[in-house]
């Protein structure tokens, strides 16, 4: 069996079966750090789709990009390695690399990052803010926001580093 990190639409377990079939296993989150994802590939597909709009220049699939500080939420799923040929065939047209991840524990996968979360929800309402709290849930997908943030209040006590102070302040 082979890691498949999911980072646009593999985020989607029903996308990842779309496209590996019977073959996923162990669905799961995880982190990747030291890269962001970034909408810069114009995809032929989209066209094909009719999902494209030429005249407002809405073309672009998701890509990654190399990023040092920069980290994001993926999918991770186990498939047989049989599979990857035709994987590496309809990807032709990305590089396809190996990249490090961190898989979450149940943890909330960065308490500085929830944090700004909380506080960006927090602005756009009380309504917002419930529905996210009650709708979110962390890594082991039992345990939602709202009861990880009554359980560690201290979450909010959390600061970002300097250089992403008013990035991360909600």
């Amino acid at each position: 069996m082979v890691a498949i990190v999911g980072f646009g639409s593999l985020l989607s377990e029903a996308s990842a079966r779309s496209t590996f079939g019977d073959g996923v296993h162990n669905f799961r989150l995880a982190t990747v750090l030291d890269y962001r994802r970034v909408f810069a590939h114009p995809a032929s597909i989209f066209f094909q789709r009719g999902i494209a709009n030429l005249e407002t220049k809405e073309i672009a699939s998701l890509s990654t990009a190399p990023a040092p500080g920069c980290k994001f939420l993926v999918s991770v799923f186990d498939i047989p390695e049989e599979l990857l040929p035709d994987f590496y065939e309809r990807e032709e047209e990305f590089k396809i690399i190996s990249a490090k991840f961190q898989e979450l524990d149940g943890s909330a996968g960065g308490e500085v990052y929830l944090r700004h979360c909380l506080l960006a929800v927090k602005k756009l309402g009380q309504d917002v803010y419930d529905d996210f709290v009650a709708t979110t849930y962390l890594g082991d997908r039992a345990t939602s926001i709202k009861e990880y943030i009554e359980a560690n209040p201290s979450i909010m006590l959390e600061r970002p580093p300097p250089h992403l102070v008013d990035r991360y302040s909600g």
